[in-house]
């Protein structure tokens, strides 16, 4: 993946979450779903981190590798 591709997935998911937790589009999940919601946000702000870090470089495929279950999250909750 390239490192432009990268840089629009990263900010595309960042806008995704911004937009489900911050504007309360996740208010109707259940007690334990809003739990996984906090607990992704938090995961996905640890990997931002680390790819401000490490400025994106081809290394990272371990952190891009952490996504997958954020892109499948966001995806059941679309």
């Amino acid at each position: 993946m390239s490192e432009e591709n990268r840089a629009a997935l990263k900010k595309a998911l960042e806008k995704r979450l911004y937009e489900l937790y911050r504007k309360g589009d996740v208010q109707h999940l259940n007690w334990e779903e809003k739990q996984n919601t906090d607990n992704e946000i938090r995961h996905w702000e640890d990997i931002q981190r680390r790819f401000n870090r490490n400025n994106l470089n081809q290394t990272d495929n371990d952190e891009l590798n952490e996504l997958t279950p954020l892109i499948s999250f966001l995806s059941s909750i679309s």
